[in-house]
C-alpha cells in the first residue's frame, strides 16, 4: 500500500493531502503542493503500510495472475445539484463621505467543483448601481470572500440603502444604513480628546504667561529699589 498524510491547516481551515514521498514514486510531480485527480483511494486509514491489504490484493491460490480490479473513467458525469449560500457583511453602519465597503462570502455546500461564475451587486441609489464582479471556481466545501465597495455619499445623507446580491442563480437582498460621518464615536470622542487637549494647552500657555509677567514685574520692582 501507498500512503497520503493529511494535515489540518487552521488558516484554511482545511485537511490538506501531502505525499512524502513524492521524489521516489511520482517521477518529480510535486505532492506536496498538490493532488491531481489521478489517485483514487481505496482503503481509507489503514492500520499499518501492510494492512488492510489494498483492492486487489486478496488473491487464492491458483489466481495469483487474475486481475479481478479495473477502473475505468465514465465519459457521462452527472452533476448533482448546486448548494450555494451568500453570506454578506456591510456592518452596523456606513458612514457618509467615505466609501462604503463591505464583503460577500460564497460557500460551496456540495462535494463537486464549483465552476466560475459572475457575482452582480445591484443597489436602488448608491453608486455604481450594478456590478459584475468575476468569482474563482469554488472547491467542494469551500469557500471565497468577495471585496464590495461603494462609492462616497454626500456629507449629510442618512437614509436606507438596498443591497440586492445575486449568484448562480441565489438572491439575497441587505438593508443598510447611512448616517452623517460625523455621528461616527470615535470621530465624536476625537474630537472631544482635541477640544480638551486644546484648552489644556491654552490653560497651561496663560498660567506660564502669568508667572512670566510677574517675574518681570518682580524683577522691575528690584532694580527701582536698588
Amino acid at each position: 500500500m501507498h500512503a497520503w498524510p493529511e494535515y489540518y491547516d487552521s488558516s484554511k481551515k482545511a485537511w490538506i493531502m501531502v505525499d512524502p514521498t513524492w521524489g521516489n514514486t511520482t517521477n518529480g510531480v510535486d505532492y506536496f503542493n498538490i493532488l491531481d485527480f489521478d489517485h483514487f483511494a481505496f482503503v481509507v486509514k489503514g492500520y499499518d503500510s501492510e494492512y488492510p491489504v489494498p483492492a486487489g490484493g486478496y488473491k487464492t491460490a491458483g489466481d495469483e495472475g487474475v486481475k479481478d480490479v479495473d477502473v475505468s473513467v465514465s465519459r457521462v458525469y452527472d452533476t448533482g445539484q448546486p448548494d450555494v449560500k451568500l453570506i454578506s457583511d456591510f456592518g452596523d453602519k456606513s458612514y457618509s463621505a467615505v466609501p462604503i465597503q463591505g464583503i460577500v462570502t460564497i460557500k460551496n455546500g456540495a462535494g463537486e467543483l464549483f465552476q466560475n461564475n459572475n457575482l452582480q451587486i445591484e443597489s436602488d441609489w448608491l453608486t455604481p448601481n450594478n456590478q459584475n464582479l468575476q468569482t474563482a471556481a469554488i472547491p467542494p466545501f469551500g469557500e471565497i470572500t468577495i471585496p464590495v465597495s461603494f462609492n462616497k455619499t454626500p456629507l449629510l445623507t442618512k437614509r436606507q440603502a438596498r443591497i440586492k446580491i445575486v449568484f448562480a442563480k441565489n438572491i439575497s437582498s441587505i438593508n443598510i444604513s447611512i448616517v452623517p460621518i460625523f455621528l461616527n464615536i470615535w470621530i465624536i470622542l476625537g474630537g472631544v480628546l482635541i477640544a480638551i487637549f486644546t484648552a489644556l494647552i491654552l490653560i497651561a500657555t496663560r498660567a506660564v504667561r502669568r508667572i512670566f509677567v510677574r517675574r518681570q514685574e518682580q524683577n522691575d520692582t528690584l532694580r527701582r529699589e536698588s
